[in-house]
């Protein structure tokens, strides 16, 4: 059925994380074309495939930033930021916080 493609969709997304992808592969991936995949998606999942594909982003982000002792600007680039300060904003504006802060204050 579409909705068992729209999760094998949100599985491609969140195993290719790390990785740049379209959203027409996303659609040939999980065998729907892409208006049923960004319509069904919404529906679904309260959000965008790429909006799941920054909550992804950001969550690897927050993990990373507690659980290890990597600098901000090498935990932006694993995420494929080519600046650190783009990462910084994105990350605040997702929570609220620096990701500075999420390793001194936590």
């Amino acid at each position: 059925t579409d909705r068992d493609k729209l999760y094998a969709a949100r599985e491609f997304v969140k195993s290719r994380v790390l990785e740049p992808f379209t959203l027409l592969e996303v659609a040939r991936h999980c065998g729907l074309n892409d208006f049923k995949l960004k319509k069904g998606f919404r529906e679904l999942f309260g959000t965008t495939v790429f909006g799941y594909l920054n909550e992804v982003k950001m969550n690897h982000a927050l993990e990373l930033l507690r659980d290890t002792a990597r600098p901000v600007a090498d935990v932006a680039d694993s995420l494929g930021y080519s600046e650190a300060a783009n990462f910084s904003k994105a990350f605040k504006k997702h929570f609220g916080r620096l990701p500075k802060d999420i390793r001194y204050h936590d």
